[in-house]
């Protein structure tokens, strides 16, 4: 598949607006401007219902991450939960790719990026107060970075 998704280093997400907040859709631009692609979550009718009620932290998600010809080129996935459920990457044929943890920390959020084999290959620390997160590897080297302005690797 020939895709030029994965090609940048940097990410500029835009958020339509959906003023009943039942998905969400996001277009995908790269550091140039360019739109490389989109991701969408659907939404049942059953969790539509239960958003009115329940706190979206414990309702499932999947996104789907697709360029911009409209082919998929990952999911990302988190069932329901109570507590701390890892969220599922997986590639375009649903292939569990890794995953992402969030670890308990009481005011700083971590999440600890696995790969397929459950090694930790990279930490994302931040703080929701500000809208910026570091993405560091193993070693502590900083390899990335998301705030409000865009994502980059």
């Amino acid at each position: 598949m020939n895709s030029i998704f994965f090609d940048s280093s940097t990410f500029f997400i835009d958020e339509n607006i959906n003023y009943f907040k039942y998905g969400n859709c996001f277009r995908v631009f790269n550091e140039n401007g360019y739109q490389v692609g989109f991701i969408s979550e659907e939404v049942s009718r059953v969790q539509k219902f239960l958003k009115n009620f329940l706190s979206k932290n414990i309702l499932p998600f999947q996104f789907e991450i697709k360029d911009s010809k409209g082919n998929l080129q990952s999911l990302i996935f988190k069932g329901w939960t109570l507590m701390l459920s890892p969220i599922v990457i997986m590639n375009d044929k649903a292939v569990p790719i890794g995953f992402v943890k969030r670890n308990f920390k009481l005011f700083k959020p971590v999440f600890t990026i696995h790969n397929e084999n459950n090694k930790v290959i990279a930490s994302i620390i931040g703080d929701f107060s500000n809208n910026f997160f570091r993405i560091e590897d193993t070693s502590g080297k900083i390899i990335g970075s998301i705030n409000e302005n865009g994502m980059e690797i």
